[in-house]
């Protein structure tokens, strides 16, 4: 560990529109990237939306974090310092159920995220267009008109308030399968509470930017992922030797 006894933690949640995907895909380079500057990555899976309907992955993705800190011990890992990473519908995954533990408590091995980053992710579906076998319909079960209250509980926007983990957003500004409102709606949603968080905006870039670790666009975002989750997951450390 570069502090410790103990390693962060950074769990991973792959895209697809919560249709789509596996653990192990493309972005395992990126993760074996993460692993070499000493996180312990955990990269899961949950159910897809032919397998279920809302909110049955999220509750994958937070059983998840359950079993990442019940078995913190046995992978040498601190449970206080676990981040969510995930890159579009894991994006949005990612956002929910960090927000929706910041309340959790130290009790049967249940702590609060140390930061959460989303790329490129849906964050209001109902700015999704939700016509017949698109992928929110597939999700959801029906429509914002049949279902707005399950809408408003899925979209990480309305979830935003203070108090919430450190928050990353990464959009590019030429993706045309999640619009940058979506980033833009959650960034300032976001900017008027006291939740510390950071919005990195790429111009020319589409949806999957980061896909080649070796790529451009993962070049020029992974900078800043290395500095979000260092702040995040040794903050209090820094902050013990500057006292």
């Amino acid at each position: 560990p570069a502090g410790g006894d103990r390693y962060p933690a950074v769990i991973a949640i792959h895209g697809g529109a919560w249709r789509f995907g596996d653990k192990g895909e493309v972005f395992a380079p990126h993760h074996r990237y993460l692993a070499s500057l000493g996180y312990v990555v955990f990269d899961i899976q949950y159910r897809l939306s032919h397998e279920c309907k809302w909110p049955h992955m999220l509750d994958d993705v937070c059983a998840a974090v359950d079993w990442v800190q019940h078995y913190a011990a046995a992978y040498q890992i601190d449970p206080t310092r676990v981040a969510l990473l995930g890159r579009s519908a894991g994006g949005h995954l990612a956002l929910l159920a960090a927000y929706r533990r910041s309340t959790a408590q130290p009790d049967d091995h249940r702590w609060p995220l140390a930061g959460v980053l989303a790329l490129y992710a849906p964050t209001d579906l109902r700015l999704w267009a939700a016509i017949d076998d698109s992928e929110v319909i597939w999700l959801m079960g029906g429509t914002p008109a049949q279902q707005p209250s399950a809408y408003i509980d899925a979209s990480p926007v309305e979830q935003a308030r203070g108090g919430l983990p450190p928050t990353f957003i990464a959009q590019g500004y030429r993706d045309d399968l999640v619009s940058p409102a979506h980033a833009e709606l959650l960034h300032n949603k976001l900017s008027s509470t006291d939740t510390p968080s950071v919005t990195v905006r790429v111009p020319w870039s589409r949806h999957g930017f980061d896909a080649f670790l070796s790529g451009m666009g993962s070049q020029m975002i992974q900078y800043d992922i290395d500095r979000f989750l260092a702040w995040c997951l040794y903050r209090e450390e820094r902050s013990a030797d500057e006292q």
